[in-house]
């Protein structure tokens, strides 16, 4: 709060000068104070006007920074996915021949492309991507895991999005890494429900190692751990404490502009209604879900909704 309050002030100091560069890095914190509240239209505006200073100030290093969190935009917040590619495309041509610029931009891109359904193109994508990465040294390659476990998932393969996230999830704990620890066990968990009940225990594990990480202060994987424990917590007739832990999930997830997490949650909360009886919420709930992953142009999520929408019209 002290630094959004100071901020103002530093943009009117930088502005006299003017200082393009000051004027950069402080809307590049302005950015990372949305997008760490998963604001990330506000944090999109910011890092757009972030990267017209540095592209006056000739700053090519802040620049590269800037597009990739763009990148990172395009996939999570409510841009199209058509749109996003569109304009990942236009951050690759200024980018150039940058390894980890170009590495950056092209896995947040094969999300994108897995989201209109073009898995052949989202691997071919992630390959490019895995090259520049290649030219910087081993242990940078690390950072195609989770690309290519969203992908899987996209693809409706989540024993291939498990293996993905295990590697780095067993790496992280060896490391005694929290920062990112929290987000993998969640997006474990996930992958390990996706494949039915019978792993359910060990995906009550990994939710309980992605609470104590984030200690609440990790928004995604709480609303994910939410979900997923709402879901388990129904199948073991526990009905009312499930519609109220995936309503809570709903309830965070709806504070964002995150359109696939939130359209997400919302699934977890359908599931949850229709095993407690509540078939007419679950539709409607569900339908909120088709609605969030149309406007994002996610064709998978959009399919999955519509299974559970004829679901429930024959229950």
């Amino acid at each position: 709060m002290e630094i959004a309050g100071a901020l103002p002030e530093l943009r009117e100091e930088f502005a006299r000068g003017p200082d393009e560069v000051g004027l950069c890095r402080t809307l590049q914190l302005e950015a990372a104070m949305h997008w760490e509240h998963a604001r990330s239209a506000a944090a999109e505006d910011a890092w757009q006007r972030a990267a017209e200073y540095a592209r006056r100030a000739n700053d090519r290093r802040q620049l590269t920074d800037i597009l990739g969190w763009l990148a990172s935009a395009a996939l999570w917040g409510p841009t199209p996915a058509a749109e996003g590619i569109r304009r990942c495309e236009g951050y690759l041509d200024e980018i150039g021949n940058h390894h980890r610029g170009q590495a950056v931009v092209l896995l947040h891109m094969a999300g994108l492309y897995a989201m209109r359904d073009e898995v052949e193109i989202a691997h071919a994508t992630l390959n490019r991507a895995k090259s520049h990465l290649d030219c910087l040294g081993p242990t940078m390659t690390a950072a195609i895991i989770q690309p290519a476990a969203f992908i899987a998932m996209l693809a409706g393969d989540p024993a291939t999005a498990e293996m993905h996230l295990r590697f780095e999830y067993e790496s992280l704990k060896q490391m005694g890494e929290k920062g990112i620890l929290a987000t993998t066990a969640a997006l474990l968990a996930r992958a390990i429900v996706a494949q039915g009940e019978t792993r359910y225990d060990e995906a009550t594990q990994l939710i309980a190692v992605s609470q104590e990480a984030g200690a609440g202060e990790d928004l995604s994987a709480q609303i994910i751990c939410q979900g997923l424990s709402a879901r388990i917590l129904a199948d073991n007739g526990r009905y009312d404490e499930a519609v109220e832990l995936a309503s809570s999930a709903a309830a965070l997830a709806a504070q964002t502009d995150l359109l696939s997490p939130h359209a997400d949650s919302l699934l977890d909360l359908a599931q949850v209604l229709a095993a407690s009886g509540r078939v007419s919420e679950a539709h409607a709930v569900a339908t909120q879900a088709l609605d969030l992953y149309q406007r994002k142009g996610n064709l998978p999520g959009a399919r999955k909704s519509l299974g559970y929408l004829s679901r429930y019209a024959h229950i």
